[in-house]
């Protein structure tokens, strides 16, 4: 299990509650790992993370790709996907961020089928102007060239998600919170 740690608590400016961060690592033949985290409200919380292989071999791109995604009110999920290319581990580096003032929060997972090819994901209506979007993501693929793999995820039009990558396949999971 993960181990995370709290900071922030109550501070941040007006509108975050509070910031966890911390760093866990997926180890050698793991697809995925349950990080404890300080209790949150999971309709007013996102995640975001970084990932580092710790090899410098080349390794395959779905080994490296690691999806974060809030399960519980007290879990944040890291994964990747299960194939025979996970022989090495990689560290996430992730932030758990709850915020105050939160009109919605619109999260889902979505399977990219069409790479190079810009696909649309339709959400409930938002205000653009106080909305943000966050997104990570796991592939399929067995290329060792760590080119950027998710070019893009932004909010396209108020009832529109956009997402695209640069030749891969996978899962992205999206976070879309819009603010009063």
């Amino acid at each position: 299990m993960g181990v995370g740690y709290l900071t922030g608590q109550g501070g941040g400016g007006s509108n975050i509650k509070s910031v966890q961060r911390g760093k866990s690592t997926l180890a050698f033949g793991v697809v995925a790992l349950n990080v404890v985290i300080s209790t949150v409200d999971i309709n007013k919380s996102i995640v975001k993370i970084y990932r580092k292989p710790t090899s410098s071999t080349a390794i395959s791109a779905a080994g490296a790709m690691v999806k974060a995604k809030i399960t519980t009110s007290v879990n944040l999920e890291l994964s990747r996907i299960d194939d025979i290319y996970n022989g090495y581990d990689v560290d996430v580096y992730w932030e758990v961020v709850e915020f105050n003032n939160v009109k919605s929060l619109q999260k889902g997972d979505y399977v990219l089928t069409n790479p190079t090819t810009l696909e649309n994901i339709a959400i409930n209506a938002i205000n653009m102007s106080k909305s943000i979007i966050f997104a990570s993501w796991t592939t399929i693929s067995t290329s060792t060239a760590m080119i950027p793999v998710l070019d893009i995820a932004y909010i396209n039009t108020s009832t529109q998600v956009s997402v695209m990558s640069s030749g891969f396949t996978g899962t992205i999971h999206w976070q879309v919170i819009e603010f009063k």
